[in-house]
């Protein structure tokens, strides 16, 4: 199953990859979230090859996922692979320079089941594809909105 979002912002294609690829940042706001997140690679610096165990609440239950870094290309693109449950995810982020100060955000998120109670879950998945792709979309779009905001107080 595969979800795409995009997004336009109004801030530096430099400004919105240098969030996406502030990983500590990332680990914070979900620690804030109330998930577990811990860095499984000693990596002196962002690069490919970074891993965490992510865990959290969803549906009442506990979930575990692990997450590695795949690609990283500087000012453009980065890939996740995320691993749990049964399922396996490729995200797939890429920014893109509209103008100077406004920039396209582009993510792609495919998920595959991996055990066979993932496989008989995905019928399931796919009966709420419309509301799952919402949600989606809307925490991409919350996403935007706080890096707009957070791009205007520092240039006020």
């Amino acid at each position: 199953m595969r979800f795409s979002a995009r997004e336009d912002i109004e801030v530096p294609v430099a400004d919105v990859f240098a969030a996406l690829a502030d990983f500590d940042g990332l680990v914070r706001m979900a620690l804030r979230r109330g998930i577990l997140v811990e860095r499984l690679d000693r990596l002196p610096a962002p690069s490919v090859g970074m891993r965490w165990a992510i865990a959290g609440r969803y549906r009442g239950k506990l979930r575990h996922v692990t997450a590695e870094l795949r690609v990283l290309v500087p000012g453009e693109s980065l890939a996740l692979r995320m691993t749990g449950g049964g399922f396996e995810a490729d995200v797939d982020i890429d920014v893109l320079a509209l103008s100077r100060m406004r920039t396209r955000l582009r993510t792609d998120l495919e998920l595959r089941p991996r055990s066979i109670g993932a496989r008989l879950l995905m019928p399931t998945l796919r009966l709420g594809r419309k509301t799952a792709l919402r949600r989606y979309q809307a925490g991409l779009r919350s996403f935007a909105h706080r890096l707009e905001m957070r791009h205007m107080v520092r240039r006020a």
